[in-house]
């Protein structure tokens, strides 16, 4: 595959923020690798929530959300053995495909987005739905 993009671009990815280590953000990035990178350079997410990694991925179902690799809230539309596959919640992109055991995925409580969803609305001052 090659980038759409032309050298000297600017271009953006999302990462999960770890902690602080040595006055430099620890991140994840999408393929699962962790690097640091200088606090300046993040801008948080509109929709902030917390993942529960103590929730078993086996039975992830349709119907079920999940934290994909690229740190995007999933709805399962259907799972065959190892790969799960959904829709965003962020974007509405599709199908996002992952696998249960290689891209750190990690199951969701539908509670726990919807609050999210609704704590982001009432910063920016929107009505709730």
């Amino acid at each position: 595959m090659t980038s759409s993009l032309d050298a000297g671009q600017w271009a953006s990815i999302l990462v999960q923020y770890l902690e602080d280590r040595n006055g430099r953000a620890l991140v994840r990035l999408p393929n699962g690798s962790k690097t640091s990178v200088s606090h300046s350079a993040l801008h948080p997410m509109l929709v902030e929530y917390a993942t529960r990694e103590d929730l078993p991925l086996d039975d992830i179902a349709p119907g079920d959300i999940y934290e994909d690799c690229s740190y995007h809230p999933v709805l399962c539309t259907s799972r065959d053995g190892d790969e799960v596959q959904g829709i965003s919640l962020i974007d509405g992109s599709r199908p996002r495909a992952c696998s249960l055991t290689h891209c750190g995925v990690v199951k969701l409580e539908i509670a726990e987005v919807t609050d999210a969803v609704e704590r982001a609305r009432d910063e920016q001052g929107r009505p709730r739905q």
